[in-house]
């Protein structure tokens, strides 16, 4: 089984090139789940499904997100956070969908945290209120949570999670590589914008005990790294978790 990640930077510089190429790797990668933020309105979906058809797909464009799944999805769920930065005007809201992989219930989890620098308590009510649904809804069976956290891994919103029980997936294969999905040496999408980062593994992919015990990692890597024509497919790079 096969889950991606990946923020996909909305319609900002050349979609319309950048689109075939986010097409054309999940092609390569054949993903059983996808989860996409940063999704505006149905295009890219439409471009996705037209190539990849997938059995099933949960939208929630006011949010940016967008969840294609090639295992049936049995439930939807979205809940909107209620703590939102006065910086932005972004809808942000967690979106989980329900599946069985070999008689085991599977909750997905996608999510995007406010951006800001300063937004960084903002992010950990964003985590707190996080927390406190999925273990209202999934936090007994197997749950893994994805998306653009717009922090790393050892800040305090995800070591809040961490403290909960979840595993960063990519850190405990790789404790001692970066990582950068915010990569400002490899990507040049991130020279043309307004606001300046340093670099960052803010695409996470975590699991929870449930999982990590019914589940085993076998790989997890970053994903749409490659340009082609010196064109990348966004200005995130993504991750690709694979499990036994």
């Amino acid at each position: 089984m096969k889950i991606i990640t990946l923020n996909t930077w909305g319609k900002y510089g050349p979609y319309e090139k950048r689109f075939p190429l986010i097409v054309s790797e999940l092609q390569k990668i054949k993903a059983d789940v996808i989860c996409l933020q940063e999704v505006v309105d149905a295009e890219l979906k439409d471009k996705i499904q037209a190539f990849c058809h997938f059995r099933d797909f949960h939208e929630c464009y006011p949010a940016g997100l967008l969840t294609f799944s090639d295992l049936p999805i049995e439930e939807k769920i979205i809940y909107r956070y209620k703590t939102i930065s006065t910086n932005e005007t972004n809808d942000r809201q967690v979106v989980l969908i329900k599946t069985t992989v070999q008689n085991k219930t599977l909750w997905i989890a996608n999510t995007h945290l406010s951006w800001r620098v300063e937004d960084e308590p903002i992010r950990l009510e964003q985590v707190k209120e996080l927390l406190q649904c999925i273990t209202q809804l999934t936090w007994n069976e197997n749950t893994i949570l994805t998306g653009d956290f717009n922090c790393t891994s050892d800040s305090a919103p995800i070591q809040k999670l961490k403290e909960a029980g979840l595993v960063d997936i990519f850190e405990k294969l790789h404790p001692k590589e970066n990582g950068f999905t915010w990569d400002n040496d490899r990507n040049p999408f991130l020279k043309t914008h307004s606001v300046l980062f340093p670099n960052r593994r803010i695409d996470l992919m975590l699991a929870n005990q449930h999982f990590l015990k019914n589940f085993s990692i076998k790989t997890c890597e970053l994903a749409f790294t490659q340009p082609t024509d010196e064109t990348f497919p966004s200005d995130h790079f993504g991750g690709c978790a694979e499990f036994d």
